[in-house]
């Protein structure tokens, strides 16, 4: 099974902000990052394996917000980084600031704009990969991602739809596909049934925080489809931590959840770690 492990070094979505402090909450990154390190090194020890990663980095308006950079996150990060397997990738979340609050920029055109500015900004990275922040992928993206030599893109979220009708990804399949010189790489869903379920078939996708019953219903589900194409993990950096702060799905003690669904996925079945610049589809 060809198995690639992503992580979208995005803020802590469920931190709450007190008086003085930014209402964006950064400080899960750097422990987060730590704490997947810890536990790559660990398992890879275990299996005589290598497990390459794809961080997802954040740079946008919201990074510009915080920091005054907009690549402030690829200047902290790449002397912490600096495993030669891993890959680098773009994350942005294309996002505008009205009145203190912060929201998608759904009008194409200036989503485009932000897009192209910050494909400028990082351009001498050798960035080949992005994944939109929110599931959002402005229209017409195509033709930038090219000029600026992006090859893949990982932002489909097969079989599920947005309830504002934002994005519609219900007619995609996990399956890589090719389409305007861009490989997509879906980020894989695969049952997870909850008790608030309340469609037959819930896809949800491959979080190696989530809780062990969780997890493990998803792997149940791929071993009986074994499919033949790359399987796409997911995480973010507050779900690695201990917190009480999180969603219902993702488990407390992140650490020890990651470990154990990593060993559980890799004791199910053959696997092989890959990121998506030298991944076979």
């Amino acid at each position: 099974m060809k198995i690639i492990l992503t992580i979208d070094l995005d803020h802590n979505f469920y931190s709450r902000p007190t008086e003085g402090q930014s209402k964006i909450d950064w400080s899960c990154v750097l422990p987060g990052i730590k704490t997947l390190k810890n536990v790559r090194m660990r398992i890879e020890d275990k299996f005589n394996i290598s497990i390459p990663v794809t961080w997802f980095v954040r740079c946008d308006n919201q990074v510009i917000d915080s920091f005054g950079e907009l690549d402030y996150w690829f200047h902290q990060l790449e002397n912490i980084l600096t495993d030669k397997l891993d890959e680098f990738a773009l994350h942005p979340h294309l996002v505008i600031k009205e009145n203190e609050n912060w929201k998608l920029q759904t009008n194409q055109n200036e989503a485009n704009k932000q897009l192209e500015q910050i494909l400028e900004k990082i351009k001498n990275r050798n960035i080949q990969t992005i994944r939109f922040g929110d599931l959002y992928r402005p229209q017409n993206c195509d033709e930038l991602l090219k000029k600026y030599k992006i090859k893949f893109d990982s932002s489909i979220l097969p079989g599920r739809k947005d309830e504002n009708n934002i994005w519609d990804y219900s007619e995609f399949d996990n399956r890589a596909f090719s389409k305007n010189d861009l490989t997509h790489f879906p980020m894989s869903t695969f049952l997870c049934r909850t008790d608030y379920d309340q469609i037959e078939r819930p896809l949800r996708y491959l979080n190696i925080a989530f809780k062990e019953k969780y997890f493990f219903q998803m792997v149940d589900d791929i071993l009986s489809i074994r499919p033949d194409y790359p399987i796409v993990l997911i995480c973010h950096p507050h779900e690695l931590l201990k917190s009480e702060h999180k969603h219902q799905l993702i488990a407390e003690n992140g650490e020890d959840a990651i470990e154990k669904n990593l060993i559980h996925l890799i004791e199910s079945m053959p696997t092989e770690f890959f990121t998506f610049k030298n991944c076979p589809k």
